[in-house]
């Protein structure tokens, strides 16, 4: 990636603010399956593993009150498949083999919408137009190259892919895959974009306006 702008920290949050990045720990060892919401339809799926990263998350609240949280930008990349179905792009990451959605840090003279649409290309050979406005926001544990972890905030914008280039930057050190969204969901580890991409068919398959 060119011209990077280093990682941009953000300002101390208020609790309301703070909190909405951090979900409640309502799965410990008493955990009982919520009332299902339609943004929260997969807390009946939160396997062992993932509630431990909810434990490592909530650990992070301190550094967030304190604006210690690194921002990056973030790109869910659909296609639709037919009439009535579209279909989402998962790639792997590069340190662990994850699951995950393009995405990187602000880069100088972009705006956030731009920045996710450099990084669909360079991370997934995917060219296609961001929506400008934000599509939901998500929170991870980010582990620098000093092994220090910090939580990072990521804005997350919609990209209605238009082509696929065979040939890309990060080609061969990532794999991806296409998939309807709650297949998608399941395979990221984020709660938050879990929900995130939950909510995509229902969006993009709006009808028209009348």
């Amino acid at each position: 990636m060119k011209n990077i702008v280093g990682h941009r920290t953000l300002g101390p949050l208020s609790l309301d603010t703070a909190q909405a990045f951090i979900p409640p720990l309502t799965w410990r060892s008493t955990w009982r399956p919520p009332q299902i919401i339609p943004d929260q339809w997969w807390l009946t799926r939160m396997p062992k593993k993932a509630r431990s990263y909810l434990g490592r998350l909530a650990g992070a609240t301190e550094q967030l009150f304190r604006g210690e949280a690194i921002e990056q930008f973030a790109a869910i990349c659909y296609r639709k498949v037919g009439d009535s179905a579209v279909e989402v792009l998962l790639i792997t990451s590069r340190e662990t083999g994850r699951w995950i959605i393009p995405k990187g840090w602000p880069i100088a003279k972009l705006a956030p919408h731009q920045v996710a649409e450099r990084e669909a290309w360079e991370e997934a050979g995917v060219k296609g137009k961001a929506k400008k406005r934000p599509f939901g926001f998500y929170t991870y544990i980010k582990t620098r190259a000093n092994g220090e972890r910090v939580p990072s905030v990521v804005q997350v914008h919609l990209l209605k892919a238009r082509e696929i280039d065979e040939k890309f930057p990060e080609e061969k050190q990532r794999s991806s895959r296409w998939l309807p969204p709650l297949e998608a969901a399941v395979l990221v580890r984020e709660p938050e974009l879990k929900s995130l991409l939950g909510k995509v068919e229902k969006t993009v398959m709006k009808p028209p306006k009348a």
